[in-house]
């Protein structure tokens, strides 16, 4: 007689289930991808059926009471475990809470409205048509204040410190409110001292029309200088730039180009190439694992905002940058030499070389 297989532990069961949901999220990231990048007009409400279908399977699975009947077997279990893996197992509780904190029926709707109001965004934003959108976004926000109340409930805390902890682990209210009451005192008397001292600047020079080709000849250039490696990462367009997390290998982000304003494109492909850099070097070991993720959103953005905000506004930056920049620019006729200056406005200035403001980092071409 063959002898049963012996099963195995209560943390192995635990992972191998977490694990599984990890990865249906992972395929409807690309699903999502692909809804932004190459889906037809037409298919938004197939893509919406699917993802609603993931959606309900990954509840199930992590959400359901089996799940919590695993979690407290791997829990009696801890003391047995690696330190990793005990915050693995405490990274699962909290996912489990929220997955079975709000009705399936409204997670699933949740999903399969995102997917339509996506395309109906798409068409509402190129025809500057808000109010067309406003009605079903509004349905959207009611469908995510229930989900908000219902986690609010059952995490005894507010529906924003809810959905902040779903988000953004460890960052609540109570760190965030003291942030902004400090930026509503220091902003309006900053940004009025910064438009006072750039109107004494030389008006801009614009560079004129940049073929969307020749943005994405230096996007894909600018992305190989920072690291990224296109046997795993790819680059397309899309109409708002995002990043695709949880897929270790395969990572995906777009950009958007504006022909006549260069800067955009330039600047939106640095901050998901830091998005996708980040998602890139997570630990392969602990691909599709609870704890292998990246940690929230505050963690994630520090990645994107300091390549394209500090990194790519610095006097090395643009100094690397002005022969790139001109060999895309190859069609455009001669100007005068100019200097690239890196503003407090977020942009770059190119003025006439010799009438630059001072104190400012300078890169002359």
């Amino acid at each position: 007689m063959t002898k049963a297989a012996s099963q195995p532990d209560p943390y192995v069961r635990v992972v191998k289930r977490f694990s599984l949901a990890a990865k249906l999220e992972a395929a409807g990231d690309m699903l999502n991808w692909d809804a932004n990048v190459n889906m037809p007009k037409g298919g938004a409400w197939a893509r919406g059926e699917q993802m609603a279908a993931i959606t309900e399977v990954s509840v199930d699975l992590i959400g359901s009471r089996a799940a919590a009947d695993e979690l407290g077997e791997a829990e009696a279990m801890a003391g047995a475990l690696e330190p990793d893996e005990q915050s693995d197992l405490r990274e699962m509780r909290r996912i489990w809470a929220h997955a079975a904190a709000a009705p399936a029926e409204l997670q699933t709707e949740k999903a399969r409205m995102s997917q339509t109001l996506q395309a109906l965004w798409v068409r509402c934003r190129a025809e500057n048509d808000f109010k067309s959108f406003a009605g079903p976004l509004a349905d959207l926000l009611g469908v995510v204040r229930e989900i908000a109340a219902a986690k609010a409930e059952a995490l005894h805390t507010t529906p924003y410190g809810a959905l902040i902890d779903e988000f953004d682990p460890g960052v609540g209210e109570a760190m965030i409110d003291p942030i902004f009451d400090d930026l509503a005192r220091f902003l309006p008397p900053t940004i009025a001292e910064v438009k006072e001292r750039q109107a004494r600047w030389p008006a801009i020079v614009s560079p004129g029309p940049v073929p969307e080709d020749r943005q994405a000849i230096l996007s894909r250039r600018l992305t190989e200088a920072v690291g990224i490696d296109f046997d795993h990462v790819r680059i397309d367009q899309a109409p708002h730039p995002f990043s695709v997390p949880h897929s270790p290998g395969d990572v995906r982000f777009t950009t958007r180009y504006d022909i006549d304003n260069v800067r955009f494109g330039i600047m939106a492909t640095l901050h998901e190439a830091g998005h996708s850099m980040y998602e890139y070097n997570l630990p392969r070991d602990w691909a599709f694992r609870s704890a292998g993720v990246a940690r929230g959103a505050s963690a994630h953005e520090s990645q994107s905002l300091s390549l394209e905000m500090m990194a790519g506004r610095s006097r090395e930056f643009l100094t690397f940058l002005a022969p790139l920049m001109a060999r895309p620019w190859a069609s455009i006729p001669p100007r005068p030499p100019m200097t690239m200056c890196s503003t407090s406005g977020g942009g770059w200035t190119m003025i006439i070389s010799g009438s630059r403001p001072t104190n400012c980092p300078i890169l002359c071409m």
